[in-house]
C-alpha cells in the first residue's frame, strides 16, 4: 500500500525510543532521552524542505491537537504531521 499525503502533510515512520543510555544503563518504560524523531516516508505536494529518507524531530502534540495522528501498519508506527509540526531535520 502506498500512502500519498495531502498538500502540506508528511507521513513518517516513528523511530523506536532508546531503551538504554550510551553507558549501557537500561531505561524504564516510557523514559526517553531524546525528543521524538521519525523517518520521512512520503510528503505532500506542498512540501519542498523534506524528502523521503530524511530524519526529522517533532514536538509531541497535546491530545487535543487535531493535525497530528499516529497509526500502525504491519506493526510499524507511523505519524501524520503538518510541516509546521516539524522542529528540525536531523543530520549526521
Amino acid at each position: 500500500m502506498k500512502l500519498i499525503p495531502a498538500d502540506d502533510r508528511i507521513i513518517a515512520l516513528q523511530t523506536k525510543p532508546e531503551t538504554k543510555t550510551n553507558s549501557g544503563l537500561l531505561l524504564s518504560t516510557g523514559v526517553e532521552i531524546k525528543p521524538p524523531t521519525c523517518t520521512v516516508v512520503s510528503v505532500g505536494k506542498d512540501i519542498h524542505t523534506y524528502k523521503p529518507g530524511d530524519i526529522i524531530m517533532f514536538a509531541e502534540p497535546h491530545s487535543s491537537d487535531s493535525t497530528f495522528r499516529k497509526f500502525v501498519i504491519d506493526d510499524e508506527e507511523y505519524v501524520f504531521l503538518k510541516q509546521a509540526d516539524v522542529m528540525a531535520k536531523v543530520e549526521g
